[in-house]
This record gives C-alpha cells, sequence and structure tokens, in this order.
C-alpha cells in the first residue's frame, strides 16, 4: 500500500525474532582474497552485537557495532540508487565535479527518505552514515560497480536501449539492485505526494528524475537541468522548508546501550538456554 517495509523487520515479524544488519563496504572477491575491509553490525541488543562482533571480526575484516538497525539497513539499499545516477552522469560526460555533486545532493535524499518514512532523526541518520555501511560502501559501488556500468550504458544508448539488454551485457542476466530499488522508492514517493501533498519533486529530484528517465522515456541529458534548476537554494540551519519535514525531536526508538562485563561464552551459553526453554 505504498509503504515501504525492511526486511529486516519482515523477518522479525514473521519468525518472532530479533533480527541484525550486517552492511558495508566489502565487496566479496576482496574479503576472499583476505584484503582489508569493514562492515558495520546493527543489532538492537547490546549483547547480542558483542556475539555477533566477536563472531564476524578477524584482522582483515573488522566490525563497528551501531543500535541503528533502520539506518543501517536503508543505506545499503538507498545507495544503488545514487550508483545508477553516476552512472548516467559519466554517460552524459561529466567529470568529477558533477559526480561528487550527484554523491552529496543523493546522500541528503537517502537521509530525508529515512527521516520521513522511518521517523528516524536525521542527525543519527548522518551519524551512521559516516560508518562503513553508509559513506564507504557508497563510494565503493560508485568507484564502479555493476549500477554505475548500467547506469553509463544507459546514458551513452540515449535511453533508447532496453534494461534487459543492458543487463544481460553488464551483468549478466542479473538485474541491477539499483533499478529494482528505484521503482520501489517512487511508489512510496508517490503515495507520500497524494496523501500529504508533499512536493516530491522539489524535495527528492535525484530520486524522481532517474525514475522517469529509467522508465517514462525521460532524456538523460534533462539530469543536468534538473541539477542546475534555476532557483536559489534554501538557506542552511533554518528550520524552513525541506528541514521542517524533518522530525528532530527526541528519538524514542534510540537503544540505550547497557553496559556490560560478561564474557562471549557465558553470553552464548545464556542466550542458548533461554531459547531452549523457550
Amino acid at each position: 500500500n505504498g509503504r515501504p517495509f525492511l526486511i529486516s523487520n519482515v523477518i522479525k515479524e514473521e519468525l518472532g525474532i530479533d533480527c541484525c544488519v550486517l552492511s558495508g563496504a566489502n565487496v566479496a572477491s576482496g574479503l576472499a582474497a583476505r584484503e582489508f575491509g569493514e562492515a558495520t553490525l546493527a543489532c538492537s541488543d547490546y549483547d547480542d552485537a558483542y556475539i555477533w562482533q566477536y563472531l564476524f571480526d578477524t584482522p582483515w575484516f573488522k566490525i563497528d557495532c551501531v543500535p541503528d538497525v533502520i539506518c543501517t539497513e536503508l543505506f545499503g539499499g538507498l545507495k544503488n540508487i545514487i550508483a545508477l545516477l553516476v552512472g548516467m552522469i559519466q554517460g552524459l560526460g561529466c567529470g568529477t565535479n558533477t559526480v561528487s555533486a550527484v554523491m552529496r545532493l543523493g546522500v541528503l535524499e537517502m537521509i530525508l527518505y529515512g527521516s520521513i518514512f522511518f521517523n528516524v532523526r536525521s542527525s543519527i541518520m548522518t551519524r551512521v552514515f559516516f560508518e562503513s555501511c553508509g559513506i564507504a560502501d557508497l563510494v565503493t559501488t560508485c568507484l564502479g560497480g555493476r549500477n554505475v556500468r548500467g547506469g553509463k550504458a544507459f546514458t551513452l544508448a540515449d535511453g533508447k536501449r532496453s534494461w534487459d539488454e543492458i543487463e544481460a551485457e553488464v551483468t549478466g542476466g542479473q538485474h541491477l539492485a539499483g533499478l529494482v530499488t528505484l521503482k520501489e522508492i517512487n511508489e512510496t514517493l508517490e503515495v507520500l505526494m497524494i496523501e500529504k501533498s508533499i512536493d516530491v519533486e522539489k524535495h527528492f529530484p535525484l530520486f524522481r528524475h532517474c525514475y522517469k528517465i529509467a522508465f517514462h522515456n525521460e532524456p538523460p541529458k534533462s539530469l543536468i537541468t534538473i541539477l542546475g534548476r534555476n532557483e536559489l537554494r534554501e538557506l542552511r540551519f533554518v528550520p524552513s522548508g525541506l528541514l521542517t519535514l524533518i522530525d528532530d525531536s527526541p528519538n524514542t526508538g534510540e537503544v540505550i546501550q547497557r553496559s556490560s562485563s560478561t564474557q562471549v561464552g557465558s553470553l552464548i551459553l545464556s542466550k542458548t538456554q533461554s531459547c531452549m526453554q523457550d
């Protein structure tokens, strides 16, 4: 019904268990070669996080734990849209100035989306963005992942090639994650526009225009027009416009971490005994 659901929430509701999220700048081939990499492990329970960190952490794969499951999972999905946009911009022949602008503006839309649809304070979204699941994963994906290559191929063909052709060429037939996410995100934005009368074209220009280019025959070169549209941007640090859409009231969903002096072994034992009793 036009509402976003996180996979972790579906697992939690269907199985009746807590679900943690592991995400970050960790391309599988690099990890397999034991090249140094990082990941963010989001877990709402302090003791559980301690166990999972102990399990996954190695000298070449370092784990940092955060309590913000929503932010961690959102960044892992939304970054693929930004990578698609970066590919489109590269296909238009633009250089690093434009690419970096698209990445920065895309991050603002990612944070705004989480703030509106999941009632997460923008300050928390920003904090988690500086973990591996945020900025590092975004940079890694935009350095030349499949979504970037797909977006570039689409733009070089001036939007005349089908996505099926491009996916066959770029991924061997696998769907581009950015395309799937882009379509689903815009379904929720359209509901937001209708039900809340929010100008999503103004507040989510990249998400909306990328969708029109990908699925509604908007010419890729029009993306440059959107980036440089002839209106002044709102003043920063003033509670008006876009900033009023973000609820910066105290976040009741933020986990209060409790101190723990227990060891991994006793934690696992207590968890196991509890499950057996249930």
